[in-house]
Parts: structure tokens; sequence; C-alpha cells
């Protein structure tokens, strides 16, 4: 039709130009072709425009004829083709002339001017074209927003998904849309294509179609003005967990479509069985301790879809969590002699859990729970000498039957409880808090020193434990200055940690790094040890071991020690530290004296001049003096005497000052 109107144009040209000698009747203005939108909407009527000319006394006659086609059998979308046929009565014969024809330009929506002469007898007829459509699409009253989600609660059809090497799990679908059209109502043509990861790999590989051959057919049923459709799926016919994706169109056979689409996640959500013995009784066991796992009370558990060998499983307390347990054990003491109530879960693959309750009944038939006496135990040194005074503390915190009694070490480093707990569920735990000075100076500064540099490495790991002095398990160069600053008299504390430390004697290090392994600094449940508490203690930043034996303990041999006072024994005359060293003005000396008596600290420089001299009666013990070096300079030699013991010790002094 596009090509033909250039060759109506050209004739209708040449027909001018012909019959530009015929005469003139009239001229008219064909209505132009139109499209409609609306649901029902009626087609205008528009008559042609008509320029009468000439002196017959008749109008030109009109005749309207419509033909009307509808597309696709809709009702409300129709094409109208009306046919315009115009007569000049003065020079009408019926039975002589046919209508002229002029043919409707199809590349364009204009009506056409026409003249009506004697030529074609004023005899002429246009088909003008008129469309109706309905432009809104169908409308689905129930397009989910958001994935929709199928909860299966049906047990594993193996026969379906079963590639011989994994066996997937599947439910049940029904898969159903609701759909309305405003000018159609339920007269919709519903279709829909279905997306499937049938293999689990996350890619949805399987298309299926309403249009393909054999598809699944779309079953629909009309209420009121709603069509509600639905994939006929075959009996038994389910789909594969995992996330699957729909879309369906809608058409409401005037070429006006509406798709909905959205995902279709399909998962586990029956809870797997757990099936549990009946009342179980238990002996503890003679450490006073007892573990037991889920699986002493599980008898079974199984699940819809997950295999039995691999449903999780976990075990509480009845009352003390909520959801699936994170362990597989739980522990019991001597506080729980008796019937214990326990929660026995099992949890698939899905993360569905279900538990069932047992009752455990704890017993104690071989006497583990009860203590065999006093708790009674020993504090020494590394090298066997005993610690007098250390704070003990026998702490119970159960809920029934709590104390928080203290013991004190006598002369030999022992000690021996007042008490006598019911069970052997409490813990002993040494403190010890003395001068932090003691022992400390510069030689345990340079062997440390070596040992981190490589040079000397220290085998001894309580000797390591003692330089490790702030405590992070590690030895480095700020425990090294931490000891010269006390060395030197510059710090009386370690940071935030106490003078002294403990490790249980039975401790094994397993390790030639003693800070590997997590070391406990007290003992639990004392009865796993024969009752008897025995612990090494260490003096920190004494890596060298040179602190002495605490006032009052008693040697191997049983004997006591001679020392009295809050000192460290000493028999030959002891000078313990300077501090500082280099001395700026004052520096203090600490020493301890085997005895009673007269002593005198004298400074003397490097040609034998006196440059500091005092005497003093001091008591037997631990003594520390100040003193005034601001008239010496240079190295000083620092002179310790009684009546029958000397002691010398280098001291630099750097300048005299405030």
């Amino acid at each position: 039709m596009r090509n033909f109107y250039p060759l109506f144009l050209l004739f209708m040209l040449l027909a001018t130009t012909i019959l530009t000698a015929q005469s003139t009747y009239y001229t008219v203005k064909f209505p132009n072709d139109t499209t409609i939108f609306g649901c029902g909407a009626s087609a205008p009527l528009i008559y042609p425009v008509i320029d009468k000319v000439g002196s017959c006394n008749f109008n030109v006659g009109v005749n309207k004829t419509d033909y009307v086609f509808y597309t696709n059998g809709c009702q409300n979308c129709y094409k109208i083709e009306r046919r315009w046929r115009l007569l000049y009565w003065c020079d009408y014969n019926p039975n002589s002339y046919s209508p002229f024809i002029v043919p409707n330009p199809g590349d364009t929506n204009k009506g056409p001017t026409v003249v009506g002469n004697s030529y074609n007898h004023g005899f002429i007829e246009y088909v003008q074209i008129i469309k109706v459509l309905d432009g809104d699409a169908p409308v689905f009253l129930d397009c989910p927003a958001s994935p929709v989600v199928i909860c299966d609660l049906t047990n594993n059809r193996s026969n379906q998904y079963n590639n011989g090497y994994m066996d997937r799990c599947e439910s049940p679908v029904n898969l159903t849309i609701k759909a309305i059209d405003a000018c159609s109502k339920a007269k919709i043509k519903l279709t829909y294509r279905l997306f499937l990861d049938l293999d689990g790999n996350g890619s949805m590989e399987t298309l299926l179609s309403s249009s393909s051959p054999n598809a699944f057919p779309v079953e629909t049923t009309v209420s009121g003005d709603t069509l509600c459709g639905r994939i006929k799926f075959p009996t038994n016919y389910e789909l594969p967990y995992g996330r699957h994706k729909i879309e369906w169109i809608a058409g409401d056979y005037c070429s006006a479509e509406s798709v909905c689409k959205y995902e279709i996640i399909i998962k586990d959500c029956k809870r797997p069985t757990a099936v549990c013995c009946n009342a179980l009784g238990v002996n503890i066991m003679q450490t006073g301790m007892l573990t037991l796992k889920d699986s002493t009370f599980l008898l079974y558990g199984f699940d819809n879809c997950t295999p039995t060998r691999d449903l999780k499983t976990g075990i509480r307390r009845s009352g003390t969590g909520v959801g699936f347990p994170t362990n597989r054990t739980v522990n019991f003491t001597c506080d729980d002699i008796g019937s214990q109530v326990l929660d026995v879960w099992v949890q698939d693959a899905a993360g569905n859990a279900d538990f069932c309750k047992v009752i455990v009944n704890i017993q104690d038939n071989m006497g583990s729970c009860i203590p065999p006496g006093k708790p009674t135990g020993t504090i020494v040194t590394e090298f066997e000498k005993p610690l007098p005074g250390v704070n003990v503390w026998l702490r119970r915190q159960a809920a029934n039957q709590p104390f928080n009694a203290l013991e004190k070490t006598d002369a030999s480093g022992r000690f021996s409880g007042k008490m006598e707990p019911v069970n052997c569920n409490f813990s002993v735990i040494p403190v010890f808090d003395t001068l932090a000075t003691w022992g400390v100076s510069m030689a345990d500064v340079y062997r440390l020193a070596d040992h981190i540099d490589g040079f000397e490495l220290i085998a001894s790991p309580y000797s390591m434990l003692a330089g490790d002095v702030n405590r992070d398990n590690k030895l480095d160069y700020t425990d090294v200055k931490l000891i010269e600053r006390m060395a030197k008299g510059e710090i009386s504390t370690f940071p935030n940690v106490e003078a002294w430390r403990f490790v249980p004697r039975w401790f094994d290090f397993k390790s030639e790094n003693p800070f590997q392994f997590p070391i406990p600094d007290f003992i639990a449940q004392p009865c796993t040890l024969g009752y008897r508490q025995d612990f090494i203690a260490i003096k920190l930043g004494d890596v060298n071991g040179s602190v002495k034996q605490p006032l009052g303990a008693k040697d191997n041999d049983g004997l006591e020690d001679r020392t009295s006072g809050n000192a460290f024994d000493a028999e030959n005359l002891t000078l313990l530290t300077i501090s500082p060293n280099p001395v700026r003005r004052h520096a203090r000396v600490s020493f301890l004296m085997p005895e009673d008596g007269d002593v005198t600290l004298s400074a003397t420089d490097a040609t034998g001049k006196t440059t500091v001299a005092m005497t003093l009666h001091l008591p037997k013990g631990y003594q520390e003096q100040w003193l005034d070096f601001s008239g010496a300079s240079g190295v000083q030699f620092l002179r310790l005497q009684t009546a029958n013991q000397t002691v010398t010790k280098k001291v630099v002094v750097a300048g005299a000052r405030e």
C-alpha cells in the first residue's frame, strides 16, 4: 500500500491534467484515519467536508457503511473499515456508472481531497480506517513482591533427583496466580516460563515454557471477573530444594501483556526427630569430675531429608540456654551428685533442630567426692627452699556450701587446712605479695639479656617465668628494661603484677618454651592429686635465682634458719642493691645483717680517699640506708663492714645533683 500511494498521486496528477477541461461538480475532503484507545470505546463519526459548485439544485448524496473486524476475537479491540460513497444527483445514472474508487493512502492518516466532475460523474467511493484498541494490559492481583518460600514437611522421594552421587530432596509445589483485565474482565490468555535449578549448582539451567511441546498445561477457572490459573503438574511431580523462578504472562487478546515474575525458594522446614534413652545412672570418676557425650543418651535421630550420618548433635543442661548447643559434651563435678536433667539435640543440614530430655543420676559409689582429710601442701622455690608466710586460699564458689578460707605456710613452707570440705570441688590459690625488689639486681638484667640475644640460654622454665615481669607470656627487652629500672631503684614494683607467682609442682611444661601452653596458678579439684597441694614459688625479676631463703624457713635438714624480721636469710654479710647506680647525689643501699651489731658504710675513690662514712648499730635482718654522695665523683668503692665481715661494691657517681 505504501508503494502504491506515489503511483496514486501520479495518477491523480495526470487525471487532473487530463480532466482540466472537464466540468467540476464539487470537491470533497474525506475524514482522517484514526486510532482510539479505551475499553469499549466508540468510533467517532466525522463526515466528509464537501464544497459544491455548479448549478445542480440537489445536494451531493452521502452514504456510510461500516464493516467491523475484531482482533483475535476480542470484543473490545477491533478495526472499522468505513466506506463513504458520494454521488452527484444531476449526473447520476445507476445503470451506466460504477463508483470511482479513491484508494486509502496507507502511509498517512490524513484523508485525501478529491474532485467530483464530469469524468467520474461525481460518483466517488473511499474507505476510511478506524482502529479501536484496549491499551491497558491485564493486572495480576497477587504477584509476590519478594521470593516465595515453600516449606517442605514431606519425606524424601529418593527416585526423583538422585544421580547416584547426590540425592536431592524435593517438595510438592502449587504454583498459582490471579489476574483481571479492566476491559476484558476474565477473558485473559495466561502462559508461563519456569526456570529451574534441577542439579543444585546454583544456576537455573532448565527452562519449561507453556508453549513448549508436552508442556505442563495451565488450568484456569473464573471467579467473577477474576481469572485463577495454576500449572497442572503431573501426579507426584515435585521440585528439588533450591532457588527457582517463574514468569507469568497475562494477555488480553488485544496484544497488551503484563508479566509477573518472582523467585521460588524451596527448603526443608521439618525438624529432625531425636530419640533418647530412659533415665541413666553413672558413677563419677576418682578425679571428682565426669564428662558425658551426647551419644551416651541419644538412641537415634532421623530426618526427612538429611541422612542420619550428616545430622549434628549437641547436649546441654536443661534450662541453661536456647537454640542448638555448641557443645557435644557436658561436665559434672561433685556438686552435681544426684539427678540432672539434660537436653540432647539433633540438627539437620537446613538448620532445623529438636531435642529430647533425659535424666541422668550422678552417683559417687567410689567415694571420689569425699575428701581424704584436710588439704595440705608445701610451697618451695625451684631450689627447694621453703617459702613461709604465703597466704593460701581455700575457695569454693559453688551455689551450695561456698567458703573462702585462708591458711598460711609455716617456716617449712607447709600449710594444713583447718577445715575439711564436704567434697573436692574447691580451689587452692596461693598469694604472696612481698617486697618486689628482693632478689633483683643488675646480674638478672645481664642474664636475661644474654638469653634474649642467644649468648647463653636459660634452661630452667621457672627462671624464664621469673624474667617475664610484665606477664605477657614472652621474654623481650621490655622485661629487661623493667628489671634494670628496679635494680637501679627507679621503680619498686612491676606494673600490675604481684611479686611472686606460683606453679603447681605437678604441672608439666611439655616444651622448652614454658609460654607455649597456659600455665595454671592455682589447683582445682585437689582430690585428683591425692589431696596434697604442692607449688613451686617464682620471684619475678630474680632470673638468676639469687633470692635468699625467707624468714623462719627450715632447710631440707629440718633445722630452722637463724634469720628474723622480714628479710631474707644471710650468714656471710650481704649487700643487696645500690640504687640508682650510677648515682647523681643520693643512693639507697639495701643489705642484710647476719646479726645485731655495729656496721660501717664508707666509700672511697680510686686514690683511697674516703668520700662517705657512717657507723650505725642495726638489728639482724633486712636494712636500707640512704647515702649522700654529693662530695664524690667518678668511680667509688662502697664498703659494708661489721666486726667480722666486709663486703665491697663498685659505685659510679655521675655528678652531684638533687
